[in-house]
């Protein structure tokens, strides 16, 4: 019983480490590139109305780029997740960021 709490103990104390808030800052600045992947569309709205020449379906179309963008987000995280836990998270995690990165330049050039 005693090591329970002791281990209780160990879990609830807040970490002195000094690298506890640069840690907590490049978690925070990771999440920066996806969301900014995610969202460029909605920068580019008007460009892209503008290239296509003001057709009368376009919000319905821009509409359907977003749903097709998020709709194998419904399915997708099982298999990120079998992945994780059959390679680790360290390796998922470069797979992942890479492909967005990969992603971003097959999109941008």
């Amino acid at each position: 019983m005693k090591s329970d709490e002791a281990s209780i103990q160990f879990i609830t104390e807040k970490c002195q480490s000094s690298y506890r808030w640069l840690i907590l800052l490049l978690g925070c600045l990771m999440m920066v590139g996806p969301y900014y992947c995610v969202d460029i569309a909605a920068a580019l709205k008007s460009q892209i109305d503008d290239y296509f020449g003001n057709s009368n379906d376009y919000e319905v179309n821009f509409s359907l780029l977003y749903t097709l963008y998020a709709a194998p987000n419904v399915i997708l995280p099982f298999f990120g997740g079998y992945a994780i836990d059959r390679f680790g998270v360290r390796m998922c995690l470069l797979l992942f960021i890479s492909l967005i990165a990969l992603g971003q330049v097959k999109t941008n050039y």
